[in-house]
């Protein structure tokens, strides 16, 4: 199975039922997406402006700029430190250089 973290497709349906039969994980306003309204299998959450996150838990408001916001996409799962991309571990490089600097 490939590790990437890509987009997921389904075909949208404009009358979709947004509460997932009244069991949304979603929080901070997310909408509920399911692919099957018989048998739902998947859900999905839409986050509105300023909040990400796998069920919109995570906000981005107050912070210039979020690191997590930043590097979210590059962190590859299940793969070692060593082979994640350049930009993690220079951003790795960099805060633990501030970590040992502050000390």
């Amino acid at each position: 199975m490939n590790q990437e973290r890509v987009s997921n497709c389904f075909e949208f349906d404009h009358h979709m039922n947004l509460n997932c039969s009244g069991q949304s994980g979603c929080l901070n306003g997310g909408k509920c997406y399911q692919e099957n309204i018989n048998c739902p299998r998947i859900s999905m959450c839409q986050c509105l402006d300023c909040y990400f996150g796998r069920i919109c838990q995570l906000d981005t408001n107050g912070y210039s700029l979020s690191l997590d916001a930043i590097l979210g996409y590059h962190i590859q799962p299940n793969i070692r430190i060593s082979q994640q991309s350049h930009a993690v571990l220079i951003s790795l490089m960099i805060v633990f250089g501030g970590l040992i600097n502050s000390i």
